[in-house]
């Protein structure tokens, strides 16, 4: 969905390599804060490459279309000096409507690490205060984008998983408001 990519459900021997990813991430962040505890089975993974001094702008996840929980994996292009893993990432959050009163957090993200966003982080319809649909802006769930900012700046790769929403939303939850 970053950057006009698409997304599809996986099925057979893809579906299978998925679900041991899968597995691992409920096991690890399962118990704490319940990722997919509202599924069965996560179905959309998402692979994304950064290049070199490349970035994802801040966005907003298509609100309806995701279940709670996203959880991403990220790894540098190449080894670097001092790091055989890479170099880090900085994950940007931000929530806010004036862009000088806007609340921004920045973490940052080693490579090889993972991190979740569920809740008003991940901005879904069923999270956000006023259960806004596709990419509507609001003032209360939080924005995030990827930049790079290691002194070499090497490209990023990442594998997102995620869960589709039910089929039986009804149309009127499914329409996007127009704003981007």
């Amino acid at each position: 969905w970053a950057n006009g990519g698409r997304t599809w459900p996986l099925h057979g021997a893809r579906a299978r390599a998925l679900h041991l990813v899968e597995a691992r991430f409920r096991h690890v962040f399962g118990r704490g804060v319940g990722l997919w505890s509202s599924c069965t089975s996560v179905d959309a993974v998402q692979l994304t490459r950064i290049g070199a001094y490349g970035s994802i702008s801040n966005h907003w996840e298509a609100r309806e279309v995701w279940r709670e929980g996203l959880a991403t994996v990220c790894w540098s292009e190449l080894p670097v000096e001092g790091e055989m893993r890479g170099e880090a990432s900085t994950l940007r959050m931000e929530r806010g409507l004036k862009k000088d009163a806007r609340q921004t957090v920045a973490v940052l993200v080693p490579a090889g690490a993972a991190y979740v966003l569920m809740g008003q982080a991940q901005g879904g319809t069923s999270a956000c205060g006023m259960r806004q649909v596709g990419r509507a802006v609001c003032g209360c769930c939080w924005t995030h984008g990827v930049r790079l900012t290691g002194p070499a700046r090497i490209g990023r790769q990442s594998l997102t998983l995620r869960a589709f929403a039910p089929d039986d939303m009804s149309d009127s939850t499914r329409q996007d408001s127009g704003a981007e």
